[in-house]
């Protein structure tokens, strides 16, 4: 396995990456076939290519456009297309800057491993970046080298960290070698407790911790009610229904909702629509839910909701 110095065998097979498969797509983007024909846009800077992994200010590339895994295909892998001149760069990062402790000691070897096959056009140099405080690590292997057209290689990069919190993520990324067309497909990425120069290639994240790893940055859900509103002022009602996330997510996120219908009672067999969905009001937003809130003010809307109750249903969308 070609370990250099590290942690226990057991600590160091643990994959600490967020959809390293690139298999986890919540957000169903740039789901095509092999010619690229859906979802077509290039890909813009700080756009998400999959979950938890998004396109870094320091693209330079002409052009770019990207392919996510789809289920017919049997290896999961993230395939990014364009041209560009020599020099220019493509860099993705991960969202993920989960804090690592470890009891032994201040200081923690990180092994970031990711396949890169380039597929056809300029020859590339292949980069990976564990995730890392600012200013506080330091490369201990790397290995920087053309990676040609037909050619597949394993990029592994080794830096010592500081444990405790991290402020920079794990990117991947290449450099163009000359003016020119480029499709690279990039897949199995790992980031490793220990120093290795040959890395284990399979280090497996089990779908479900690695989709609730991912929901800490990305979620949606539906709820819906059937309850009385309260008397927020004359002829005017007020609905709070609290909405607990499935999974509590890294920081405070920001949450959009979207109503799918609203209706008052207006007796206690009966219910019609209002007049004017109103807008829902984020309330009281935080990494473990929100307060779904309303105002209804139109007559007879409100007093009906006061009076026998309103059912509504709503979906919603999470994501940091």
């Amino acid at each position: 396995m070609g370990l250099v110095r590290g942690n226990s065998d057991l600590i160091s097979r643990y994959n600490l990456a967020t959809n390293g498969s690139f298999g986890i797509n919540q957000r169903g983007l740039f789901q095509s076939d092999a010619n690229y024909n859906a979802n077509n846009a290039p890909v813009s800077v700080g756009a998400f290519v999959s979950d938890s992994w998004f396109l870094h200010n320091i693209t330079t590339v002409d052009s770019l456009h990207c392919r996510n895994y789809i289920f017919a295909e049997n290896y999961p892998s993230l395939f990014l297309k364009g041209t560009g001149k020599k020099g220019q760069t493509v860099s993705i990062l991960s969202k993920d800057v989960s804090p690592l402790n470890y009891p032994m000691s201040s200081l923690i070897n990180l092994t970031t491993a990711v396949n890169f096959h380039n597929i056809k056009g300029v020859a590339i140099i292949p980069k990976v970046a564990s995730r890392y405080r600012n200013g506080a690590n330091g490369y201990v292997y790397q290995n920087v080298y053309p990676l040609k057209s037909g050619q597949s290689r394993n990029e592994v990069l080794v830096s010592l960290n500081t444990v405790g919190f991290f402020d920079i993520p794990a990117a991947i990324g290449f450099v163009l070698q000359a003016d020119g067309e480029f499709e690279v497909q990039i897949a199995n990425f790992r980031e490793l407790p220990g120093a290795f120069i040959n890395p284990p290639d399979f280090c497996p994240v089990h779908l479900s911790e690695d989709l609730a790893r991912c929901k800490r940055y990305y979620q949606s859900g539906a709820a819906q009610y059937n309850m009385r509103a309260n008397q927020f002022a004359s002829s005017v009602a007020q609905f709070a229904l609290p909405v607990q996330f499935p999974i509590e997510m890294a920081g405070t996120p920001t949450v959009s909702q979207s109503f799918n219908g609203l209706n008052t009672n207006t007796g206690l067999s009966s219910s019609l629509p209002v007049a004017a969905i109103p807008t829902p009001i984020n309330n009281s937003v935080n990494q473990f839910g929100f307060r779904h809130y309303w105002l209804l003010s139109s007559s007879p809307d409100a007093e009906n909701a006061m009076a026998y109750g309103c059912s509504g249903n709503f979906t919603w969308i999470a994501s940091i």
